[in-house]
């Protein structure tokens, strides 16, 4: 974790923060800012820390700016997590975009930080290009 002069950040679990089945509607909103701002809201009244949250999503031209907004549930696969949940949309996403010319897309990430009083939400973005297969491990071309 990053540490930065007068700011000391903790995990939900090093918060004393535990699971609730009220977080899996968190992320219900069309726009990564929106959804950042919810779950910044939400573990901010649950915690009463100053929390930093994000959203993040890959948007692909050829799929029309999909997965976007809803990229971690795109393919529907309900019954995986974790690593097993990104392997799966990754193998789904390049059997989408098969025969496509066009690859090119973008991760997108919003950040929202609030202190129980004030919201500061930005976000940003890195281009790229899909790739036909995958290549390299956890993110990371090798």
């Amino acid at each position: 974790m990053i540490r930065a002069a007068g700011f000391d950040p903790l995990s939900l679990d090093e918060a004393g923060i535990a699971p609730h089945a009220a977080e899996d509607s968190l992320e219900i909103h069309e726009t990564f800012e929106a959804n950042a701002a919810a779950k910044a809201r939400y573990f901010a009244g649950r915690s009463g820390l100053t929390v930093l949250a994000d959203d993040s999503g890959l948007e692909v031209r050829a799929l029309g700016g999909a997965p976007g907004v809803r990229s971690r549930r795109w393919t529907g696969f309900t019954d995986l997590d974790g690593a097993a949940l990104d392997e799966a949309n990754i193998a789904a996403l390049l059997v989408r975009l098969r025969g496509a010319h066009d690859r090119r897309a973008r991760f997108v990430c919003a950040a929202a930080l609030y202190d129980g009083v004030r919201l500061c939400v930005e976000q940003g973005h890195a281009e790229g290009t899909i790739l036909e297969a995958v290549d390299g491990a956890g993110g990371i071309r090798l």
